[in-house]
Formats: C-alpha cells, structure tokens, sequence
C-alpha cells in the first residue's frame, strides 16, 4: 500500500515522476530468450559422439568395399 500511495504522490508532482520511471525494472524478455536458446554441454558431447562415430563406420565402409576392390582387381589380373 505504501508503495501506491508513493507512485501517487509522484504522480501528483512532476518533479517525482521522473524517479518513478527510473525506479521500473528492464523487461525479462531477453534474459528468457537467451536462456532457452542455449544447448547443454552433455547435448553436445552426444551428438558429437554419434557424429564421430558414423563417420568411423563411413570410413571402415569405405576400407572395406576398397579392399574387395583389390581383391577382385588381383582375381582378374591372374586368371
């Protein structure tokens, strides 16, 4: 109630309004934003986890279908 009675008081004089809107606090609509947009760390050790690891299976494909490669390239080189 002291604080209504303070904001119309204020009000009243002119040179008081001047601390009644220094006095209101900045908006939390930032502060919400940035906090939702950031990723857990563990988040991100997932997900590079799994990214190495389909890169690993990518490249011992890879190794593979090469040496089957070699291997028939060698069978047709000696009949």
């Amino acid at each position: 109630m002291e604080l209504i009675h303070e904001i119309q008081e204020s009000i009243q004089n002119p040179i008081n309004l001047c601390m009644v809107v220094v006095a209101v606090p900045p908006p939390l609509e930032r502060f919400w934003v940035l906090k939702t947009a950031t990723e857990s760390i563990t988040k991100q050790e997932i997900a590079n986890f799994w990214r190495q690891k389909r890169i690993d299976e990518e490249e011992h494909l890879l190794a593979a279908i090469k040496a089957a490669a070699r291997i028939r390239a060698c069978s047709l080189k000696n009949p």
